[in-house]
């Protein structure tokens, strides 16, 4: 599948953005870099069109990384934050409903509606180091049923396995042993509903509100209801891959990252399986060594983001993941630590399911070599370095920026 194919359906709705509408203020970059200010005047066939004090820019669609608003974020106060199935964070000023159909108001007042099985978790005000450790510990969790987390005295919590039924906005239904509980929700540190773990997550537009709010949109389109008097300004609406549908005016939004619809980098995805090849000088193995000694990502500047984290082998060994569906190329940039003084030959391989879709030698005197590959969706990647030599002499390698392109 082509990148037009996959991104182009996703982004040409954005074609709401034409020249009789007032575009908003933003920044522009791209996936190369770049950077453009200036006003939107147009999104037509597959490119944007920024008026800029030297005149009018175009970028194609899948070159961007994101578009930038430059507006402040805000604190909601007594606000709870939904998390979706499909990845979004929404802050929200209230939630209820009941049989798993939630209705709510978002930051700014607009109404949402949640449809059956959109909602993975639901996180309520009550906050502490303590309580927001515990959180996001049971958020990594594997469940078997519906859990509500209730919160006790010295921040201690505990955990009660059973199915939500309904919300007020006083109290939470909850059937627990056959019987039903009237949980407030003042005691509550929030919610789990049981979801498959098996879904996959398909790439979106993600839509960054001043709120805090991150939206995983599938589609955008214009939303006339929300031109406003002062500025002219139109705004946006969109519907998320699990059917959630949002608007916004051009003021509560912060970013458009349209990097995510185009690039999947591999540090945010899961490793299926990961190891380090023996030592022919080592005759055991001992317990942990693929987890002490395997490939894993590592941030050079300190940032947490994906797309900063590059894949460090500290010696020979492997690394396999899933590949998404819609993605076609692997690309990367190999390279040799810096700190390295002396070297050895070692042999770089690419594997796409069971056949090798690239493969190079790096010389003891070679400190780089590019990777750029097609690659099969939904096959798996297997990233290999391997060296022959007992000394493994600089055999740390870095693989900058790995990630999988439209």
């Amino acid at each position: 599948m082509s990148c037009s194919a996959v991104v182009f359906p996703i982004l040409a709705a954005l074609g709401w953005l034409s020249t009789h509408v007032h575009g908003a203020q933003v920044a522009v970059y791209s996936l190369d870099g770049s950077k453009i200010e200036g006003r939107i005047t147009s999104f037509d066939n597959s490119v944007l069109v920024v008026e800029t004090s030297a005149g009018a820019v175009s970028q194609a669609f899948e070159a961007l990384d994101r578009v930038e608003l430059n507006q402040p974020s805000t604190k909601v106060d007594g606000a709870v934050v939904a998390t979706l199935v499909d990845g979004s964070s929404v802050v929200c000023k209230t939630f209820t409903g009941r049989d798993d159909r939630w209705t709510a108001t978002s930051a700014s007042g607009k109404s949402l509606e949640f449809p059956k099985g959109s909602v993975e978790s639901l996180r309520m005000g009550i906050s502490s180091p303590t309580l927001n450790r515990e959180w996001l510990i049971a958020t990594k969790e594997t469940r078997a049923s519906d859990e509500m987390v209730i919160v006790r005295p010295g921040d201690a919590i505990d955990r009660a396995s059973g199915m939500i039924v309904g919300m007020t906005p006083e109290t939470v239904e909850f059937s627990f042993d056959g019987q039903i509980l009237q949980a407030p929700r003042t005691k509550l540190l929030g919610l789990f509903w049981y979801r498959s773990r098996e879904r996959r997550v398909e790439p979106a537009i993600q839509v960054k509100m001043i709120d805090g709010s991150l939206w995983e949109a599938s589609s955008l389109a214009l939303d006339a209801s929300a031109i406003e008097s002062e500025t002219g300004l139109s705004g946006l609406s969109w519907t998320t891959s699990c059917g959630v549908q949002a608007r916004a005016s051009w003021t509560e939004i912060q970013e458009i990252n349209f990097s995510s619809a185009n690039v999947v980098w591999l540090a945010s995805q899961e490793s299926l399986s990961k190891k380090t090849f023996q030592r022919s000088l080592l005759k055991e193995s001992f317990s942990g060594r693929d987890a002490l000694l395997g490939p894993r990502f590592f941030s050079a500047n300190g940032r947490d983001d994906a797309k900063f984290q590059d894949l460090n082998f500290v010696g020979p060994g492997e690394i396999s993941f899933r590949i998404p569906k819609g993605f076609q190329r692997f690309v990367a940039k190999v390279r040799r630590s810096e700190k390295t003084r002396f070297a050895t030959t070692v042999r770089c391989e690419v594997w796409i399911g069971d056949d090798i879709a690239w493969k190079t030698t790096l010389a003891y005197d070679q400190l780089e070599a590019a990777v750029d590959i097609p690659v099969l969706p939904e096959k798996r990647l297997r990233i290999v370095v391997v060296c022959e030599s007992d000394l493994l002499l600089g055999t740390q390698l870095s693989w900058q920026q790995p990630r999988l392109i439209r």
